[in-house]
C-alpha cells in the first residue's frame, strides 16, 4: 500500500517525474517537493521545542532525534521509489561517522575537564582570585582575560561557568558588577573560542572535516581579541570603583591535578600533530590521551588517592572502543603486509624475484599487493644456497654465488 501511495505521489510531482530518470547516486533536488517542505517544517518544529526546553522541561534531544529519523525516512522513501537504495544509506553512514568522531572527541575533552574539576583545579583558581583583594575593575579584566585564553583549550561553556562563579562570589552586594562581569565573561569566552579548533563545537567541526588547519585559526586571533576588547572597554565604565572584602577561601589542588593539566595539554598537542602530519582523525589522538588519563587514574587508585569519576571508573565504553581500534589496526596491518624490495641505486632500477607480482611505487620503497608468509621469508633469508642477501632479494654477492652454482651445475651435466 505504501508503494502504491508513493507511486501516485511520484506521478503527481513534476520534480520527481523528471528526477526518476536520473541514475542512482547522482542526487535529487527536493527543494520544491512536498518532502522538502515537510522536512523543513519538521526541522523548525524540532528546534522550536529545543528553544522552549526551559518552559516545557522536555529534553532537547527528544524532538531532535524524532525529527531526524522522520526526515531520513521521508527522503529514503522517495529515493527507494526511484530504485536508488544506496545514496541515502551512504549519506546516513557519512553523517553518523562525523557524529561519532565529534561525540568521542567531546567525550574525551569533557572527561578531562570533569577530572580537573574533581581534582579541585578550578576551585583553586576561583579561591585565588577571590582571596587576593582585587578591586572590582581589576577582577572585571582578570576574569575576561582568563576566559579569553582558557576557552581555546577548554570549551567556552565550562570557562564561562568557572569565571562567572568567581564574579558572583566576589560581587556580593554589587549586583551591577555581577551582571556586567558575567556579560564580559560570556563575550570573552565565545571570542576566545573562535581562534582555536577546540574552543567551540563549530570550529571543531570545521577542523575535523579538514576545511582549515589548526594553525589557520590563528588568523582569527586579532579579530577575536577586538571582538572582546571593544565591548569590554565600553562596559568597564559602568563597573563601580570599589574593592570588596577578600573572601577567606583557600582551596588547594588535589594530588595529581597539575599532572592532569599537562596530560590535557599533551593530548591536545598529540591530536593536532597526528591530524597535521599523519592526517589521522583527531579523535584518535584524543582516545589515546583518554587511555593515558585512565592509566593515571589507575595508578592514583592504587596509591589510595584515586579519582572519583564515573567515566574513569566504568571502563566498558573505553574497552569496547579501544578494542575496536586495536583490532582494526591489526587487521589493516595484516591485510597490507608488504614485501619490501630495495632500489638499485647504481642502475636506477628495482629488482624483484622472478614470479612475483609487479610492485607499486611508494617513494623509494616498493610494495607488492600479495601477502607473504613471514616464515617462508625467514627460511629463504637463512638459506645461503639460494643466494639471498638477507632481505629476500638477490644482492651482488648473492648473484655471484648464484651464477657460480649455476655454472657448476652446467659443468657437472656436461661431464656426465
Amino acid at each position: 500500500m505504501l508503494r502504491s501511495l508513493m507511486s501516485v505521489l511520484l506521478a503527481l510531482s513534476p520534480t520527481l517525474a523528471v528526477a526518476a530518470e536520473v541514475p542512482p547516486g547522482t542526487g535529487l533536488n527536493l527543494t520544491l517537493h512536498w518532502v522538502g517542505f515537510t522536512c523543513v517544517a519538521l526541522f523548525i518544529v524540532a528546534y522550536a521545542l529545543v528553544v522552549m526546553e526551559e518552559w516545557i522541561h522536555l529534553r532537547k534531544s527528544i524532538p531532535v532525534l524524532i525529527a531526524a529519523a522522520l526526515i531520513w525516512i521521508l527522503i529514503a522513501s522517495v529515493y527507494a521509489q526511484l530504485g536508488d537504495t544506496d545514496t541515502v544509506s551512504a549519506t546516513v553512514r557519512h553523517s553518523l561517522l562525523e557524529y561519532a568522531e565529534l561525540f568521542l572527541f567531546l567525550l574525551v575533552a569533557m572527561t578531562y575537564i570533569n577530572t580537573l574539576e574533581e581534582r579541585g583545579v578550578f576551585n583553586a583558581l576561583r579561591g585565588w582570585l577571590v582571596s587576593r583583594g582585587f578591586s572590582l575593575r581589576t577582577l572585571f579584566w582578570l576574569t575576561g582575560i582568563l576566559a579569553f585564553f582558557i576557552s581555546p583549550v577548554a570549551d567556552n561553556m565550562t570557562t564561562a561557568l568557572v569565571m562567572a562563579s568567581v564574579a558572583i562570589a566576589v560581587g556580593r552586594g554589587y549586583p551591577g558588577f555581577v551582571a556586567v562581569a558575567c556579560i564580559n565573561i560570556v563575550v570573552a569566552a565565545n571570542a576566545g573560542g573562535a581562534w582555536s579548533p577546540f574552543g567551540d563545537i563549530t570550529t571543531l567541526m570545521v577542523w575535523q572535516k579538514g576545511v582549515l588547519g589548526a594553525h589557520e585559526f590563528l588568523v582569527l586571533f586579532l579579530p577575536s581579541l577586538l571582538s572582546w576588547l571593544i565591548p569590554a572597554v565600553l562596559m568597564v565604565m559602568s563597573v563601580p570603583k570599589a574593592t570588596p572584602t577578600p573572601l577567606a577561601e583557600r582551596p588547594v589542588v588535589q594530588y595529581g591535578g597539575f599532572l592532569i593539566i599537562f596530560l590535557f595539554i599533551g593530548t591536545i598537542a598529540l591530536t593536532v600533530s597526528l591530524h597535521s602530519f599523519l592526517h589521522l582523525p583527531p579523535v584518535l589522538g584524543m582516545m589515546g590521551g583518554l587511555g593515558v588519563l585512565m592509566l593515571v587514574s589507575f595508578i592514583l587508585n592504587r596509591s589510595g588517592r584515586g579519582i572519583r569519576h564515573g567515566m574513569l571508573d566504568q571502563g566498558g565504553l573505553g574497552d569496547m572502543l579501544d578494542g575496536e581500534l586495536l583490532v582494526g589496526g591489526l587487521g589493516r596491518a595484516d591485510a597490507d603486509l608488504p614485501r619490501l624490495v630495495r632500489a638499485d641505486h647504481a642502475h636506477g632500477a628495482v629488482r624483484r624475484r622472478p614470479g612475483t607480482l609487479p610492485t607499486r611505487s611508494l617513494g623509494h620503497v616498493q610494495r607488492e599487493p600479495d601477502i607473504v608468509d613471514p616464515q617462508r621469508l625467514i627460511g629463504e633469508r637463512d638459506d645461503p644456497g639460494r643466494g639471498l642477501d638477507g632481505s629476500g632479494l638477490l644482492g651482488e654477492e648473492g648473484r655471484a654465488r648464484h651464477c657460480h652454482e649455476k655454472g657448476g651445475q652446467a659443468r657437472r651435466q656436461t661431464h656426465a
